[in-house]
């Protein structure tokens, strides 16, 4: 008796390949490993620093930058950037010789290498407490996967932190520097439906505020 081939159904929509995240001391760049990468991965970079006297947020050696705003006092720096197939390291630098850095870095498929965002991109940044509330978006693509950052100072509070109302995933990191001139960063992401406006609600947490950053990065599917 011969049994049937199984069939396999191809993978449609964007998906998570891998996450790396992780901290990188002030004073100097380091080479870290970069998540799952083939030729068709697209890697989308959250990097973020305390406020300093520099008011630029870190940066990867050879990403394009989607994100990197100019900032105030109490705000994070803060910067998304992105490349396809980045191989399997990458330089980072804090841009700070007194801030470290931290970082959370996905490696996604699926996504349109072309044009790979569903939005314009931008950022809301707050100089006075409060929790990281990422901005309203209007996503022009069904399907897309919408992915949802925030960056909060003078803490080192990276336990107890919950996601907006439909988002999984979360993910936090500490730059492991000390409250004063810390920053803890996060994420969480969702799968959208049909196109339209995504309004977030803000990461929480019972006791933490904070000068705050949010991003929403929604990603078009190929």
């Amino acid at each position: 008796m011969f049994l049937p081939a199984p069939r396999f159904t191809a993978r449609t929509g964007i998906w998570i390949a891998d996450v790396k995240q992780g901290s990188v001391s002030a004073g100097g760049s380091a080479s870290i490993n970069m998540p799952a990468n083939r030729a068709d991965t697209f890697v989308l970079a959250f990097m973020s620093g305390a406020d300093d006297s520099t008011n630029t947020g870190p940066t990867l050696t050879g990403f394009t930058t989607r994100i990197n705003p100019t900032g105030t006092a109490d705000e994070p720096r803060f910067s998304i950037q992105y490349k396809t197939n980045p191989g399997t390291t990458a330089i980072l630098d804090p841009q700070s010789s007194s801030r470290n850095a931290a970082y959370i870095i996905y490696s996604l498929q699926g996504v349109d290498l072309a044009s790979p965002f569903s939005a314009s991109s931008a950022i809301t940044r707050q100089n006075t407490a409060g929790l990281p509330n990422p901005p309203s978006k209007t996503v022009s693509d069904d399907d897309a996967f919408c992915i949802i950052l925030g960056s909060i100072l003078d803490t080192t509070t990276d336990t107890s932190w919950s996601a907006p109302s439909g988002y999984s995933g979360l993910l936090v990191q500490s730059a492991g520097d000390t409250a004063s001139q810390n920053v803890v960063i996060m994420s969480a992401y969702r799968q959208l439906g049909v196109a339209g406006t995504e309004n977030p609600d803000v990461f929480s947490h019972a006791s933490v505020t904070g000068g705050w950053g949010a991003a929403t990065v929604p990603l078009k599917p190929a």
